[in-house]
């Protein structure tokens, strides 16, 4: 026990213990549009800052909240037992941010100038990301047929020829993870952290690349953020600023209409809801087990029931709530619904405007992809959850102060 104490003591002396949490999730966040390699090997630094710190302090920072994650864990654990030999725990081990997540923000408590210099930190790592985007993009111009005006025109003809070499080769989930600048920089501008003009290089560089990749999602969740933001912070921003924004976007918007780029038409993922909810209401009550959605999609006997012959490969049903529902009856549907009740909750309760964009992102990616699918979408979903429930004090603190 002395030696506990003796450790603690010199580890609260180091310097470098008390903002090494924050760089780890600085270097984490700029890691989320690159290779999942990339993300892994930050998160365990992430981890090995968070037990050290721990071991420094020895305090507890667990959100009742963080239950949720915990019981969607759960359930997938339980229903292994119950599912066909061909599933095994390899199936569902990217997953295991669900726990991970809660667990090594349960182990630290950032305060009020770890929380600043993180989301500064946050900023300026994802611009960095958002320009080198914009470079491999560049180079994919230069190098090829294409201009810049093709690609803009028809961007999801063009997205695959220059995402997935530097980059994460699903422009949804890189579209996501770069959005979140968007909020970020509204919020650091509030509190006078960075210039007018950074902040609004930052949103125009992000949401014109995020235009480019051809991810639809990305352009709503980047647009319904950017309106938030400026709902929320509307005494921060001039005049000649908002009619700016307004204008651009009337015109992606006019140029968008009279290009292939659609936004409401999609096929696939209709019929794949319209069979995810048919086979909802075969086994509403327990589901179909995890990883069942697989079996449902490229089913011949499921094609043959509803005729349904896609001849799609997907492996879910791109909904995560019609996802969990397939796998875990209305049991897993529901707690999904109560999962974001409860953070929408928390967000309106104490005026979250980080919490609020939080809701801005993620609840319309659910409704068309799975979040718990993709290590790429799981990761930064349950970073961003886990770090705005576990510092809403202490940002509502800077919010009183400033």
């Amino acid at each position: 026990m002395t030696h506990l104490s003796e450790l603690s003591a010199r580890l609260q002396k180091a310097t470098a213990v008390k903002y090494a949490v924050a760089a780890a999730a600085v270097l984490f966040v700029f890691s989320f549009p690159f290779a999942n390699k990339f993300s892994i090997f930050t998160l365990w630094l992430l981890a090995l800052s968070a037990i050290t710190t721990f071991l420094a302090y020895r305090k507890l920072n667990f959100k009742v909240i963080y239950l949720f994650p915990l019981l969607f864990f759960a359930f997938r654990m339980l229903s292994l037992a119950f599912s066909p030999p061909d599933i095994t725990f390899k199936h569902i081990e990217y997953c295991l941010s669900l726990l991970l997540m809660p667990a090594l923000f349960s182990l630290v408590r950032l305060t009020q100038a770890q929380v600043q210099w993180f989301l500064r930190g946050a900023f300026y790592a994802l611009l960095i990301a958002v320009a080198v985007c914009w470079l491999v993009f560049l180079r994919y111009i230069a190098s090829s047929e294409q201009t810049f005006l093709q690609v803009f025109k028809d961007p999801k003809a063009y997205s695959a020829f220059f995402l997935g070499s530097t980059l994460f080769w699903h422009s949804s989930f890189i579209s996501i993870s770069l959005s979140a600048i968007i909020p970020v920089a509204f919020y650091l501008r509030a509190r006078a952290s960075i210039k007018p003009l950074l902040m609004w290089v930052a949103v125009l560089l992000s949401a014109t690349f995020i235009l480019l990749t051809g991810a639809r999602i990305g352009v709503v969740v980047s647009g319904l953020t950017l309106a938030l933001s400026l709902a929320y912070y509307q005494r921060y921003i001039p005049w000649i600023s908002k009619i700016g924004v307004l204008l651009a976007i009337a015109v992606v918007a006019l140029f968008a209409y009279f290009s292939p780029y659609t936004i409401t038409s999609d096929t696939p993922r209709t019929n794949l809801r319209s069979l995810g909810m048919r086979v909802i209401a075969e086994k509403p009550a327990c589901g179909s087990g995890v990883y069942s959605m697989h079996r449902y999609i490229t089913s011949e006997e499921t094609a043959e029931k509803y005729n349904a012959h896609y001849g799609y490969t997907f492996n879910h049903f791109h909904n995560t709530f019609i996802d969990e529902t397939v796998q875990f009856g209305l049991v897993g549907g529901l707690l999904m619904v109560a999962f974001f009740a409860g953070v929408a909750f928390l967000a309106i309760r104490k005026k979250d405007f980080l919490l609020m964009a939080f809701l801005a992102t993620y609840l319309p990616f659910a409704y068309v992809e799975s979040l718990f699918m993709s290590v790429k979408a799981i990761m930064p979903f349950m970073f961003w959850f886990c770090f705005l429930v576990s510092t809403q004090e202490e940002r509502r603190k800077l919010r009183i102060e400033n």
